[in-house]
């Protein structure tokens, strides 16, 4: 398996994972694969803040300048979080982080998305589209299509990323992990949307007992602490 580049996802499977190496060492990336059958021949992190996904070495693999792509020995690009998800895990599950039986795939689906909708999007808005951040004025979304920031969205992606709170502290009430009784990628999407929440300087509330908990025991995870 060849990664060119691996950002914005985490892969935690056998407590390894890869992310975004804005946040966390590159060397990182490589734990994704510890035990497994697979071969590393390539990774390189990708680095978003500073256009390297606009370079045209890049642009290359994937036209429309998005991350994560995974490119396999035989030339074949696989990009989007979830499709590279859904790959390894079929070529590796043992330990599903997708879901083991029908009804425990379709709520790590549902959930996982909410995670992503409610979190991970709104993160996006409202730190692209803030004027603070001048290297997004001109990309405020992913990719390459130079759309401009707009304003109001800011004040948007902050609502909705209250709402990620509210919902996600209900769903940990229900449950011991965001999608039922087993660590899955919904967990995966929440954890990485709270790491990344503190760019827009956004906390988890002290109010959120259950989420405060679940964050500490996710972050004992030897791939947490890598």
């Amino acid at each position: 398996i060849v990664i060119p580049f691996a950002s914005f996802i985490y892969f935690s499977n056998k407590d390894n994972f890869y992310l975004n190496d804005a946040a966390n060492k590159p060397s990182d990336v490589q734990k994704t694969f510890e035990n497994s059958s697979s071969k590393i021949i390539f990774m390189k992190p990708g680095d978003i803040i500073g256009g390297e996904n606009l370079s045209e070495s890049f642009l290359s693999i994937n036209p429309r300048g998005l991350l994560p792509v995974l490119e396999l020995d035989d030339g074949t690009i696989i990009d989007e979080v979830m499709a590279i998800c859904r790959y390894l895990e079929e070529l590796h599950p043992k330990n599903p982080l997708l879901g083991s039986t029908p009804l425990e795939k379709a709520r790590v689906v549902g959930y996982q998305r909410k995670m992503e909708f409610d979190g991970m999007i709104a993160i996006s808005e409202a730190f692209r589209n803030d004027a603070v951040n001048k290297r997004f004025t001109f990309r405020s979304l992913p990719g390459r299509d130079g759309t401009s920031a707009i304003e109001g969205l800011v004040e948007r992606g902050q609502t909705t990323l209250d709402n990620f709170y509210i919902w996600l502290e209900r769903y940990l009430t229900e449950n011991e992990f965001v999608a039922g009784d087993n660590f899955t990628m919904a967990d995966i999407t929440a954890y990485v949307a709270i790491d990344f929440s503190k760019w827009v300087k956004r906390r988890i509330p002290k109010e959120n007992i259950r989420t405060l908990e679940w964050y500490s025991k996710v972050s004992s995870r030897n791939s947490s602490k890598a």
